[in-house]
């Protein structure tokens, strides 16, 4: 069963490469192309993992870590 969600995955993200990469191609957006292929492919990765039944750490805590401290500067430290 896991082996078999996989591949529809794969399958599933070559289909929508199959259908944006070439328009993109003939309309020359190469920095478009770039973008698109780093985020499918980040997409793809992360799919693949949740597929495989790997966990997943959650963002929040990278996020919180990075933006707490900018956050609190803006606000203040006693403000509401």
């Amino acid at each position: 069963m896991m082996w078999s969600l996989t591949i529809l995955v794969i399958i599933a993200h070559l289909g929508i490469a199959a259908f944006e990469v070439p328009r993109m191609l003939r309309k020359g957006q190469r920095g478009e192309l770039i973008a698109f292929s780093v985020i499918l492919g980040m997409a793809l990765v992360l799919s693949l993992l949740l597929s495989l039944g790997i966990r997943v750490p959650s963002p929040t805590g990278a996020i919180e870590a990075l933006f707490g401290p900018l956050g609190k500067a803006l606000i203040g430290v006693g403000g509401k």
